[in-house]
């Protein structure tokens, strides 16, 4: 098995994740998921740590959704969790609650809030992984994860979840 694939097979749930973070729709975070291990699989493996390993396949998935980005003009706001949920037969309970007021939270962030907060909080980078996946200082991250959290716990405490609604069909 390739050095790729093995970084792949190790990272690709986190990976995911970050994808689902970044995209706030289901689908295009499976595409770009997709797209992402297409492009570490053709790249020259990378050399280094671990680490710097993880740090260079998630900034390849983050390129490739800066290319969607590019592509298709797509604002900051992007469609939040209700979408994928809609229609589904939810039945509550806390932790669903929390899981889709989280996601809708989430999705309402800036774009750059929205990405530190995902790589820290989802899939559990440093400071310093995240400053170099995205290119920032390390204080700059630190920033704007302050930033987006108390916006996410802000937004939590006022009660600002959307209701979820089911399409008629």
């Amino acid at each position: 098995m390739s050095k790729q694939r093995d970084l792949l097979a190790r990272h690709g749930t986190a990976l995911h994740r970050y994808a689902r973070a970044l995209a706030g729709d289901p689908d295009l975070a499976r595409d770009l998921w997709q797209e992402a291990a297409a492009r570490a699989l053709a790249a020259r493996p990378p050399r280094g740590t671990e680490a710097e390993a993880r740090v260079w396949l998630f900034r390849i998935l983050r390129n490739a959704f800066l290319d969607v980005v590019r592509r298709n003009r797509v604002a900051q706001d992007h469609r939040v969790e209700e979408e994928a949920l809609a229609g589904q037969g939810w039945t509550g309970g806390d932790a669903a609650f929390a899981q889709v007021a989280v996601a809708q939270m989430l999705a309402r962030l800036p774009e750059a809030q929205r990405e530190v907060v995902a790589l820290v909080d989802l899939a559990g980078f440093s400071y310093l992984e995240v400053a170099a996946t995205l290119g920032l200082p390390k204080g700059t991250v630190m920033s704007r994860l302050a930033r987006g959290r108390a916006a996410m716990l802000e937004a939590l405490s006022e009660n600002r979840a959307a209701p979820l609604r089911r399409k008629s069909g």
